[in-house]
């Protein structure tokens, strides 16, 4: 489930411990990856079991600039399961794009066995996310050495105005130049974007703020002597 914090953005909470039952089975080839239920809100965490000689495959939509993070939970939080895993291209699916197995974690900062990645898209589409077992990294199904429940964690960042600044951590997430005169407006809705005017005092309401506006006294909106 999700606690929400303000208005906009889900924070997962873990409530119960390693999940016992996996509702996203059967998944375990490309072609039967299901979605995740939260991702359209930016982010889900899943409840999931590998079990022996299993895959499991989801889908992540992404839009060309969006950056991915897949965090999977297992041995961390108790698991006998030793994760791998791995990032296939939407538009090739059987082009494996990353594998990941041991890696430094997210939240702890600490080097573990269960695998996470960041991905910076470069493609519109749907991404598919494999798991396995190591030593499976070609995710055949039949090497992996252990099993076990999991949870797996999946956040989309959008960058809506291509400024490199994801939207949930954008002060002005659809205008690429952002307040860059520092009067607190968007420069896209700032009626003098290149001057610090907090007030947006525009006295002849020509759209343009006294303190840029060439003709105060007179409307002119296209600032023509």
């Amino acid at each position: 489930g999700f606690l929400f914090e303000g208005d906009f953005w889900p924070v997962s909470i873990q409530v119960n411990g390693l999940p016992a039952t996996d509702n996203f089975e059967p998944n375990n080839t490309l072609g039967t990856a299901k979605p995740l239920p939260g991702l359209p809100a930016g982010r889900d965490t899943a409840p999931a079991v590998l079990a022996s000689g299993d895959l499991d495959y989801y889908q992540v939509p992404v839009l060309a600039g969006d950056t991915v993070q897949i965090d999977v939970d297992a041995s961390e939080v108790g698991s006998g399961l030793d994760a791998v895993l791995g990032l296939y291209d939407g538009s090739n699916p059987n082009h494996l794009l990353a594998v990941v197995d041991d890696a430094v974690d997210p939240d702890s900062a600490a080097y573990t066995v269960d695998p996470t990645l960041t991905y910076y898209a470069t493609l519109t589409g749907t991404l598919k996310v494999a798991i396995s077992s190591y030593p499976d990294l070609s995710f055949t199904g039949a090497t992996g050495n252990s099993i076990g429940p999991y949870w797996l964690r999946v956040t989309v960042d959008h960058d809506s105005d291509g400024d490199g600044i994801v939207d949930r951590l954008d002060s002005c997430p659809t205008d690429p130049r952002d307040d860059w005169d520092l009067d607190g407006y968007c420069a896209n809705a700032d009626n003098c974007p290149d001057v610090n005017n907090q007030t947006q005092a525009d006295s002849d309401s020509d759209g343009k703020g006294d303190v840029c506006d060439n003709w105060v006294a007179i409307a002119n909106s296209n600032q023509l002597d």
